[in-house]
């Protein structure tokens, strides 16, 4: 897979749709006969952005003007010194000219859910038992929380928010926070060119395939029918020596992440999973003991996680008051969806 992509519609940038759309509007208010090639070269001027504009013609041909008839409509010197106008008649051609700026954001709004419904599509194909899971609605909801932190990292091109979505399904929606991935961070944020950090990115992803998921997604598979039944049969820890042992439950669930991960990242993992845990004041062993592996599983996000949204109603719950009930329900939800999704190996760590 190569990724370097920028492009986004049909073989067009969004700024080219854009400047297509400006091109037509201005033509019919102005009513001025300049060729519809000059008039698109001054707007990408006019934004300081310049594109090759061969391939506008034939889109455009409609609007363009022969050389018999633009030579026809020239003005020479004295002709212009003629036709000099007021400062009234300026300020009615200016008002006349100006482009309302709902009409601007019009035309990015058209930009954002074209590509918007593309990256649907992509995701139905990318993850698609998470996709029926989850519903249309809160998918979307998922890809603009996704584009929007992309976007926080310059990841602006198609190709490399594309990434970024891959890896909301594959890692949680607040991968970037999560020590177990604490390496794809770092190439994350990096002050190197986007599709740069994109590739590096990808790399790491394949790596990450070879090693954690394994052929025809084996490990993971495992490693899910293993949460499917802790979640069913749950561990007594101990408040002594818990880190050590949720450590070995972890690394009994899933090795390979744990390995990937290494040590220090997940041991970094499980003291903030206490952590969220004292914060929704769930005190007992047990309750850590599921926040963390809810956060192992689902991302370190996932709490707050538009793609995993039953979590964050569980644990918002008023009706439910004891601590534990909540904990006990959480255990439910949890292997209830692990059991639609497992058939099709839908969880955090997917790669189709």
């Amino acid at each position: 897979m190569h990724i370097m992509i920028n492009r986004v519609g049909k073989g067009r940038t969004y700024f080219e749709v854009w400047t297509v759309q400006l091109v037509s509007l201005l033509q019919s208010i102005m009513k001025i006969p300049y060729k519809t090639e000059n008039l698109y070269i001054g707007v990408s001027y006019a934004f300081g952005k310049v594109r090759k504009v061969s391939n506008l013609s034939t889109q455009l041909n409609s609007t363009q003007l022969n050389s018999t008839q633009l030579n026809s409509t020239q003005l020479n010197s004295t002709q212009l010194n003629s036709t000099q106008l007021n400062s009234t008649q300026l300020n009615s051609m200016n008002a006349m000219y100006k482009i309302r700026e709902q009409q601007m954001q019009a035309f990015d709004e058209e930009a954002r859910r074209t590509f918007e419904d593309e990256m649907v599509l992509h995701s139905v194909q990318f993850s698609p038992r998470l996709c029926e899971v989850i519903g249309d609605e809160q998918l979307r909801i998922s890809l603009r929380h996704s584009i929007r932190r992309a976007n926080q990292y310059e990841f602006t091109y198609r190709g490399s928010i594309r990434l970024y979505i891959e890896m909301m399904f594959l890692f949680g929606s607040f991968f970037d926070c999560d020590p177990v991935y604490r390496q794809m961070t770092k190439d994350l944020c990096a002050k190197d060119y986007q599709m740069d950090r994109a590739q590096r990115i990808y790399d790491r992803i394949l790596e990450y395939r070879s090693r954690v998921i394994g052929d025809e997604n084996i490990n993971q598979r495992i490693a899910l029918e293993r949460l499917s039944y802790l979640a069913e049969n749950p561990i007594s820890f101990g408040v002594h020596g818990f880190e050590s042992e949720i450590y070995k439950t972890l690394e009994g669930v899933f090795p390979q992440l744990v390995e990937y991960a290494g040590k220090e990242n997940v041991h970094a993992l499980i003291r903030a999973g206490r952590a969220r845990a004292r914060s929704y004041e769930f005190s007992s062993a047990r309750a850590e003991a599921v926040m963390i592996v809810l956060m192992f599983t689902f991302g370190y996000g996932c709490t707050r996680d538009p793609l995993y949204p039953w979590i964050a109603s569980t644990l918002a719950d008023k009706k439910i008051v004891s601590p534990e009930r909540k904990i006990s329900r959480l255990e439910r939800k949890a292997k209830t969806w692990l059991d639609r999704v497992n058939n099709n190996g839908a969880g955090k760590t997917v790669i189709p």
